[in-house]
C-alpha cells in the first residue's frame, strides 16, 4: 500500500497519544469535596436502623462505628452534586440522594459481614469481626431485615 504524502506527513499516520494532562486546574481531594455531606453519615445510618433488640443494636453500632472509608457514599454524593449542577444550578445535595449514599454504605457493610462469615475471618478494619464476637448465625441475621428481629436469639 502506498501512503499519500502531504507536506512531508503521512495521511495515514498513527495518532499521537497524550500521556499527561496539561491544565491549570488543581486536582482536589474527592473526600474533602464531600466531607460536609459525609460528616454524620454513620450516625445518620444508626438513626435509620430501627432495631428492637439491644443485642441487634449493639451489632449495628459495632459495624457502623464511623471508621469505614465511606468510598461508595462519597461517589454517590459527588455524582449527585455534579448532576444537580445541571438541574438546580446550585449542586445542592437532595435528601433522597443522601439516602442513596447511606444505603450504599449499608449494603457494602452487609456484604463485608457476609464475606467475613464465608472466609471465617477474625478481623476487619483492625478489629474483631461480628462472626468472631457474636457467632455466624447472628452475623448473617443482623443484616437480613425480614428475619433479624424475629430470629436473633
Amino acid at each position: 500500500m502506498i501512503l499519500a504524502r502531504h507536506s512531508s506527513r503521512c495521511l495515514f499516520s498513527t495518532p499521537r497519544v497524550c500521556c499527561s494532562i496539561h491544565s491549570d486546574a488543581k486536582l482536589k481531594d474527592p473526600f474533602s469535596l464531600a466531607q460536609k455531606d459525609l460528616q454524620d453519615l454513620y450516625e445518620d445510618i444508626k438513626k435509620q436502623l430501627l432495631v428492637s433488640k439491644a443485642e441487634l443494636k449493639a451489632l449495628c453500632d459495632y459495624y457502623f462505628d464511623g471508621k469505614g472509608k465511606a468510598f461508595r457514599p462519597m461517589i454517590v454524593i459527588l455524582m449527585a452534586r455534579a448532576c444537580n449542577v445541571h438541574s438546580n444550578k446550585e449542586g445542592v445535595l437532595l435528601p433522597a440522594q443522601r439516602s442513596i449514599a447511606m444505603i450504599s454504605e449499608m449494603i457494602h457493610t452487609a456484604s463485608l459481614v457476609h464475606d467475613d462469615v464465608i472466609d471465617d475471618s477474625d478481623t476487619r478494619r483492625g478489629k474483631n469481626t461480628i462472626n468472631k464476637l457474636w457467632g455466624e448465625k447472628k452475623a448473617i441475621l443482623v443484616f437480613s431485615p425480614s428475619i433479624s428481629n424475629n430470629s436473633l436469639s
